[in-house]
Order: C-alpha cells, then structure tokens, then sequence
C-alpha cells in the first residue's frame, strides 16, 4: 500500500473516479525497462537480418565516392544530385529499423497504459503561467537521486551491450 502524507499506510484502494483523474493528467505508471527492452531486441534483429544487405549497399555508395572524388565536377547540379543520393542511400538503410523501432514503441506504450492522450497534463494554464515552476521540474528530472540512478543504468546497459558487441566483432 501506498503512504499517505502523514506516513500512515492507506487503508483504501483508489476509487474510479480519481484513477480516471489520474489517467487523464497523464499520471499512469508505466515501465521504461519494457520500452527499451523491446527496441533493443527489434533493432537487433532487424540489424542482425539486414546487417549484410546494408553493409553492402554503403560499401558500394563509398567505393563509387571515393573512386571519383577526383573526376568529380563540382557544379549545383553534380552536387544536388550526390545530395539526393546519399538520402536515398541513407533512407533505404534507416527507414526500416525507425519505422519498425517506432511501431514496436507504440504498441509497447499502448499495451502498458492503453491508448489515452492526457490533454489535461499540458492544457493546464498553470504550468504555462509560471515558467519557474516549470524549471523546478526540470532541476527535479536531472538533478534528483532518481535520475541519477537512471543514469548508472543507462551507462551500465551501454557499457554491457557495447562489450556484446565488441565480443562479436572481435571474433568473427
């Protein structure tokens, strides 16, 4: 159970009402670990399938630069069309993973906290009245103990994903 503000332990679960409240201001709970979980293991995969497509296709985009960067004519055409290119490259590279990472975002969100838009946490003309409040707010996200717990795991979900990695390049 959760306390209240005397630190007395509440006798009564939450009524309806003030759970709908809740909801609608946005205040749900929700697990970040699921979310990254999630788009870890998708991108992954999606890399791990796609890995020697990709690879191929920008050492081919590299070869052709670099082989003629010194024959190349600097003209606003030459260069808009290189330009185009490169986004085209890059697109076809990308796009899969960020439109597979965004759908396996939503669907964790929406399977977590449902589909609710909490128009009522931004619509509320308090937060826009007093600018200080809302720097408070900011000073408590990335300078509270929470945060900075949220940080040693962050750093420490790199450093063993980053190790995975290397171990795997390392010995193929």
């Amino acid at each position: 159970m959760a306390e209240n503000k005397d630190g007395a332990e509440k006798t009564e679960e939450a009524t309806v009402k003030r759970l709908q409240d809740a909801r609608e201001k946005g205040q749900v709970s929700k697990s970040q670990d699921v979310t990254t979980a999630g788009v870890l293991l998708i991108g992954g995969l999606i890399v791990f399938g796609l890995g020697s497509t990709m690879f191929a296709k920008l050492r081919g985009f590299f070869s052709s630069a670099f082989s003629t960067a010194a024959q190349f004519d600097f003209t606003d055409t030459n260069i808009s069309l290189y330009l185009l290119s490169l986004i085209s490259i890059l697109a076809d590279l990308l796009l899969p993973i960020f439109i597979s990472i965004f759908i396996l975002v939503l669907i964790t969100e929406i399977s977590q906290v449902g589909l609710k838009i909490a128009t009522k946490k931004w619509s509320d003309p308090e937060t826009w009245k007093k600018p200080f409040k809302l720097l408070s707010g900011l000073k408590r996200v990335f300078f509270s103990s929470r945060s900075f717990v949220e940080l040693l795991k962050g750093i420490a979900k790199i450093l063993v994903l980053g190790g995975m990695a290397v171990g795997v390049i390392w010995h193929c």
